[in-house]
């Protein structure tokens, strides 16, 4: 008796209703753990990902358009790039330096006395991105229209040289306008 009084219990209308709720929320607990929240936190991953994303692309972004500048100018400027070699080159080429001290010597008039290099390395321990410098000495006795043209035709020339230092003295004894004027020149040049 006490068997059939516990089943008809259990199939009252009251009873079925309470245990289908509970079925219910351990349904519901179970999808709401096991489905859902691994869901939502994939959802909530994704989207710190995407925002993630989004500023690397644009940092990627902004990357290629200064590469793209950089070739533009590049491919503007192709035509100028052997002229740059040649002003700033690898190598001292300190034999052609001096072909145009004595090429501009010659179409200004200017007789060379002395000339004197300083020390050049021509062979270098370790790369250095800094450009390097010699000089180059020049003593002559000329007037100074000679020496002008001198200056002017070294400077327009193509390879980069610099007229660091210029001593002009008279003599004493000559005091005719065409006298000769002592002239004492450094000219330096540079090489990558």
């Amino acid at each position: 008796m006490a068997h059939t009084n516990i089943v008809n219990k259990l199939f009252t209308k009251k009873t079925k209703d309470y245990s289908f709720t509970i079925v219910f929320f351990i349904i519901f607990s179970f999808f709401t753990f096991f489905v859902i929240k691994p869901n939502l936190t994939i959802v909530f991953s994704l989207q710190k990902d995407l925002g993630e994303l989004k500023k690397v692309d644009s940092e990627y972004e902004r990357a290629i358009i200064g590469i793209l500048s950089v070739q533009s100018a590049l491919e503007k400027n192709r035509e100028s790039f052997p002229l740059l070699n040649f002003a700033l080159p690898a190598t001292p080429l300190v034999n052609q330096v001096i072909d145009d001290v004595k090429k501009a010597a010659s179409d200004s008039g200017l007789i060379l006395g002395k000339a004197d290099i300083n020390q050049v390395s021509l062979k270098e321990s370790k790369p250095n991105s800094k450009n390097k410098f010699y000089s180059i000495n020049i003593s002559t006795t000329s007037d100074f229209k000679s020496v002008e043209k001198f200056i002017n035709t070294v400077i327009q020339q193509r390879r980069l040289k610099a007229v660091k230092n210029l001593s002009i003295t008279k003599d004493e004894k000559e005091s005719t306008n065409s006298s000769s004027l002592q002239i004492k020149l450094e000219i330096e040049g540079s090489y990558l």
